[in-house]
């Protein structure tokens, strides 16, 4: 795994901790808003993680290629809904897939909403 995985997996964590309220949730688990904020954020670390890793699913044990297949489902089912959206170019032979950009924006403003 590269540095720059690492990284993101970090940031990524480091986010989930912010956005759901930090340490201090242990007062509010039975708050319906805090649950949808976990499951919303749990739902992001799996996307991002899934993004990054699926790359090296040959490389992964049995065991996590059944998993990495959960991601594969649920990323088809996204892509086919938002598949109509442009590459974004960064570079000569570089593009980035927008709808990863759609449905993390999307998800991190619920959060930050609720």
């Amino acid at each position: 795994m590269k540095s720059s995985d690492v990284v993101l997996i970090v940031v990524a964590l480091i986010l989930f901790l912010v956005l759901v309220g930090g340490f201090g949730f242990l007062g509010d688990v039975l708050n319906f808003r805090f649950l949808i904020k976990v499951l919303l954020a749990l739902f992001l670390l799996f996307y991002v993680l899934g993004w990054k890793l699926y790359q090296y699913v040959s490389k992964m044990t049995p065991n996590y290629q059944e998993k990495m297949e959960l991601y594969k489902k649920v990323d088809d089912f996204i892509q086919g809904r938002l598949g109509f959206l442009p590459m974004i170019q960064l570079g000569d032979k570089l593009k980035l897939d927008s709808s990863y950009v759609v449905v993390i924006s999307l998800v991190l403003i619920l959060i930050i909403i609720l």
